[in-house]
């Protein structure tokens, strides 16, 4: 089959969309055991667990597969391990408003910001339906062959990470269907990780000025928003979780 990166006619392998790391080591954290949580973007689309993720068989082939080992393996730990012992609040009039990590790879960062965006436009898995690139498809497809990403306008990305109180804290580990939005007129992709949502801009306008602050940059610190998960209107789709969170904790047959 041809790969969907390089083109060739090569056979294709097992390739995730979202690394796998990320499910198999977010858990619950009243169930240590728990597979994480898979909600669609969708309405009335089932939620369903999986201790894996969702990989596709019909994108890569071994050698572009490849290409991604290094950006995967530094977002799942700068998500999974750093922003748990090196981020620190930011305050504005006494509340956290956003984390900063003084230290990051903007390339590595970048990298992986376009590289979940393109493999989920060419995936055909049912929970990547509602991510649609347009012509921006194969812009990141030519940054992905290329290695290059661009400054920080191209494919601007800013991050967001979740807060929540504890009886809501395992909702912070529930993965929803990335999706396509406006934000101030300028589109982009959702993204859902788990403890972050990545915000990628598929679009030659700006994002604005105040989202550009936590836009990466090289040479810059990250810094990602803080989103309170029981005052967020993703709560709404997260709906059947947290109305019944023990059904949730209920050990696999």
């Amino acid at each position: 089959m041809q790969c969907k990166l390089c083109g060739q006619d090569r056979k294709l392998i097992r390739a995730h969309i979202i690394p796998e790391a990320f499910f198999k080591r977010t858990r619950s954290e009243a169930d240590g055991d728990a597979p994480s949580m898979l909600v669609s973007s969708t309405p009335g689309s089932p939620a369903k667990r999986t201790r894996i993720g969702i990989y596709d068989q019909e994108i890569l082939c071994d050698q572009c597969e490849r290409k991604f080992q290094d950006c995967d393996s530094y977002a799942t730990n700068l998500f999974l391990d750093r922003i748990r012992t090196e981020s620190y609040p930011l305050y504005s009039a006494g509340e956290e408003v956003a984390f900063v990590v003084k230290n990051f790879d903007y390339r590595l960062l970048k990298f992986f910001a376009i590289s979940i965006i393109w493999r989920a436009a060419v995936s055909k898995q049912h929970y990547y339906d509602l991510v649609k690139l347009g012509p921006y498809e194969e812009l990141a497809r030519a940054a992905i062959l290329d290695g290059n990403v661009g400054d920080s306008d191209y494919f601007g990305t800013f991050f967001s990470k979740w807060t929540a109180p504890p009886e809501m804290r395992d909702l912070t580990n529930v993965f929803m269907s990335p999706f396509r939005e406006k934000m101030e007129g300028v589109n982009l992709i959702r993204f859902y990780l788990g403890p972050v949502v990545a915000y990628i801009k598929t679009d030659q306008r700006s994002f604005p000025d105040y989202f550009q602050i936590a836009q990466i940059r090289p040479d810059s610190q990250l810094v990602m928003i803080n989103r309170q998960i029981e005052q967020s209107k993703d709560l709404i789709a997260m709906r059947a979780i947290a109305a019944n969170l023990k059904e949730w904790r209920m050990p696999r047959p």
